[in-house]
């Protein structure tokens, strides 16, 4: 009697289980996920926690996720518009460890498709100050306003997770608001 329990308690996981490897692989069919997103959605959906982190394991030895992965899609995707700081920040948040992030960098640096940091913030910041209402006259004139004028740009590219050095080499206000 107590063989048919065991039995039935070893296909009630069996069953479990393959119920949330294919929540797993549906989450997984509609984009890419870190580790740690992956395990989270599926406590979330009600898995058990020990269910989840199997699962999570068993999707990484398939390589259906990958978290030096996730960090290399994702820094090509953002790294036009946001800062090395910001797109780490954003990735230790997603649960990406930070051997994953410095991997996924070493490897686009190797392939040559990481921006340069300066290369990203001034043309970010090209792109906003064409966006600026700036009295040209005012500015050439005017110490406090060309200050004022400054200061946004710099709180801008911060914002946008650039370092003060970085921020500092690309913000030269002459030359984006010359007469030419």
């Amino acid at each position: 009697m107590q063989e048919k329990e065991s039995t039935f308690d070893s296909e009630s996981y069996e069953k479990m289980q393959e119920k949330w490897r294919l929540s797993a692989m549906n989450l997984l069919s509609y984009r890419m996920r870190t580790r740690s997103e992956l395990r989270e959605k599926l406590i979330e959906k009600g898995a058990p926690e020990e269910m989840a982190r199997a699962i999570v394991r068993e999707m990484e030895a398939l390589k259906y996720v990958d978290d030096t992965v996730y960090a290399e899609n994702y820094i090509r995707a953002k790294q036009r518009r946001f800062g090395k700081w910001r797109i780490e920040t954003e990735l230790k948040r997603k649960g990406v460890a930070d051997s994953a992030i410095s991997g996924a960098y070493a490897l686009l640096e190797e392939e040559r498709e990481v921006l340069s940091e300066e290369a990203a913030a001034s043309d970010i910041l090209k792109r906003k100050v064409e966006t600026l209402s700036v009295d040209r006259t005012q500015y050439a004139e005017d110490r406090l306003y060309r200050m004022k004028i400054q200061r946004k740009l710099y709180a801008f590219l911060s914002g946008r997770g650039f370092s003060a050095e970085i921020i500092r080499r690309v913000l030269d206000p002459d030359e984006f608001f010359d007469e030419s």
